[in-house]
């Protein structure tokens, strides 16, 4: 059975090709997950969250969007922008790209 990861990096290659194609930008989604319901634990939703941008982030997306976060205790405690950043400029800095 396919990981979830496995599933994004192959639906990020289609995009990338189709983008070269077509030139267009590609962008990816994130959602909520149902970890931050189901288990109300910080460090486990944001790991969730972060292995989800990770591989938008890796298969150079131009892109990302955030989806609606219908919880506002949600969003406020899991500090999607702080996880967003992070991750960005490690990719920069991996690409000696500085801030």
């Amino acid at each position: 059975m396919l990981q979830c990861d496995a599933i994004n990096k192959a639906a990020c290659k289609i995009a990338k090709s189709i983008s070269k194609e077509k030139g267009t930008i590609t962008a990816g989604g994130l959602a909520m997950t149902d970890v931050y319901q189901t288990t109300r634990d910080k460090a486990k939703t944001q790991a969730e969250l972060r292995t989800a941008i990770k591989e938008l982030i890796d298969s150079d997306i131009d892109m990302l969007i955030c989806e609606v976060i219908f919880n506002y205790v949600e969003s406020r405690n899991l500090d999607f922008i702080s996880i967003i950043l992070s991750l960005v400029f490690q990719e920069h800095r991996r690409n000696g790209v500085g801030y």
